[in-house]
C-alpha cells in the first residue's frame, strides 16, 4: 500500500509538472493495480486520469481508449452524476481538440445542460467554460468572454482550475481589442498563484499577448527566455507548446538576429524541430498560421524593411534607410512564392476548421495576410 501511494504521489506531481505522458503512464499502472484488486471506483479515477493526462500530451488515441472505457465502466457504478459529469467534460474537449464539430459539441453541451438540471451541485463552471469555447470556435469572442466571466465568479474550486479561465478570458478580451479587460484578467490570472506548470504557462502566455499587441518590446525581451521551450517540458505539455509558439513570434521582432531563414535563426530553428505529437486542430492552424508570419517576416527583411508583429498587426513595417533589396531579384522571388506555399497550407486548414464550426474567421484572417503579401509584392516591384 505504501508503494501505491508513492506512486500516485509521483504521477499526480508528474501532472502538475506538465510532464503528462509520464503522468499518463504511471497512472496506467495505478489502473491496473486497481483494476486487480478489484476496486472499481479506483479503476474508474485512474482510468480518468490517465485520458486527461493522454489527451494533454498530445495522445489521442490512448485518451480516446481510456475514455470509451470509462464510460463503459460506468454501468458498474450506477451512473454516477460525478462521474458521468467529469467523462461529459472530458470528452467534450476530445471531440473539440481533435475531432471538432459543432453539432456534435452542441449534443455533449446538451447532455450537460440536462444532467446539470437535475443535480445542480455539480460544478456550472465547467457547463459554462465549455459554452464559452464552443463561441470562442467559432469566433464569437464577446459571447465567450460572457461565458468565462460567468465561470470565474461562480467556481467552487472544483473541475477545471480558475488560472486556465483567466486566462481564456484575457485572450477573448484581446480578440475584442479591449486592452484594459485583458490586462485586468492578467491580473486576476496573476493573483490565482497556482504552481501547477499549466497556470504558469498560462501567465507568460498571456503577458506576452498582452506585450505583443501593446509592442512593448522591453517587456518582450525580458520573456523571451521564459518562453524558450528547452525551458520546460515542451515535447509533453500542451501549455508550454502554445506558449512557445509565441516566443517564435517574440523572436521574429528582434532585428538584431538578422535574417530569419538563415539556418542558425533560433525562431527557424524552433519552427523545424516541433515536438512529435499528434497537433489538437485549434494547434494545427495555429502552426499554421505561424508558418505564414514567418514567412512574411522572411520576405520583410530581403526587402530592407523593420520586423512587422503579425498577430495583431497593430504597426506597419517601415524602412529606416529606405527601401532596399538585401537579395537578389530571383532570391525574393522564391520567397515570395514560399509564402504562397504557407499561405496555402494554412487555407485548407482554415477552411476545414471553419466548416466544422460554421464561420469563417480563420479564413478572413488568412485574407488579411494574403493583403499584407500584396503590399510587399508592390514594394519588390518597385526595387
Amino acid at each position: 500500500m505504501k508503494n501505491y501511494s508513492h506512486l500516485e504521489q509521483f504521477a499526480h506531481s508528474a501532472s502538475r509538472q506538465g510532464i503528462y505522458r509520464d503522468a499518463a503512464r504511471h497512472f496506467e499502472h495505478l489502473r491496473q493495480q486497481a483494476l486487480d484488486a478489484g476496486d472499481q471506483m479506483r479503476t474508474m479515477e485512474m482510468t480518468q486520469e490517465a485520458a486527461n493526462c493522454w489527451h494533454l500530451g498530445g495522445c489521442p488515441k490512448q485518451a480516446l481508449w481510456r475514455l470509451l472505457e470509462a464510460f463503459h465502466g460506468l454501468d458498474n457504478l450506477g451512473k454516477d452524476p460525478s462521474l458521468m459529469w467529469d467523462l461529459r467534460r472530458q470528452r467534450f474537449d476530445w471531440l473539440r481538440c481533435f475531432r471538432p464539430q459543432a453539432s456534435k459539441l452542441e449534443q455533449e453541451l446538451a447532455a450537460m445542460e440536462t444532467l446539470f438540471q437535475h443535480h445542480q451541485y455539480l460544478p456550472a463552471a465547467d457547463l459554462w467554460r465549455c459554452r464559452a469555447v464552443l463561441a470562442r470556435g467559432r469566433g464569437n469572442h464577446a459571447e465567450a468572454l460572457h461565458w468565462l466571466e460567468r465561470a470565474w465568479y461562480r467556481h467552487d474550486g472544483r473541475g477545471l482550475t480558475r488560472s486556465i479561465l483567466a486566462h481564456n478570458a484575457g485572450c477573448a478580451a484581446l480578440e475584442l481589442e479591449d486592452l484594459h479587460t485583458a490586462h485586468v484578467w492578467l491580473t486576476q490570472l496573476h493573483s490565482c498563484k497556482e504552481s501547477r506548470e499549466d497556470a504558469q504557462a498560462g501567465e507568460a502566455d498571456l503577458a506576452t499577448r498582452v506585450s505583443l499587441w501593446e509592442g512593448d518590446h522591453l517587456a518582450l525581451q525580458r520573456q523571451a527566455k521564459l518562453l524558450h521551450p528547452h525551458a520546460h517540458p515542451f515535447e509533453q505539455s500542451i501549455w508550454w507548446r502554445r506558449t512557445a509558439a509565441l516566443g517564435v513570434r517574440v523572436l521574429l521582432l528582434d532585428s538584431t538576429l538578422g535574417d530569419p531563414q538563415k539556418p542558425d535563426h533560433p525562431a527557424r530553428y524552433q519552427l523545424c524541430h516541433p515536438p512529435v505529437v499528434e497537433w489538437e486542430a485549434d494547434e494545427r492552424f495555429h502552426r499554421a498560421l505561424l508558418v505564414v508570419d514567418y514567412r512574411l517576416a522572411c520576405l520583410r527583411f530581403s526587402l530592407g524593411l523593420s520586423p512587422a508583429e503579425d498577430l495583431f498587426y497593430r504597426q506597419l513595417p517601415f524602412s529606416r534607410g529606405g527601401l532596399h533589396s538585401r537579395i537578389s531579384h530571383t532570391a525574393i522571388q522564391v520567397r515570395i512564392g514560399r509564402v504562397y506555399v504557407a499561405l496555402g497550407r494554412a487555407s485548407r486548414v482554415a477552411s476545414w476548421l471553419d466548416a466544422a464550426y460554421g464561420c469563417q474567421w480563420r479564413q478572413d484572417l488568412i485574407k488579411g495576410r494574403e493583403a499584407r503579401l500584396r503590399n510587399l509584392q508592390q514594394l519588390s516591384a518597385r526595387l
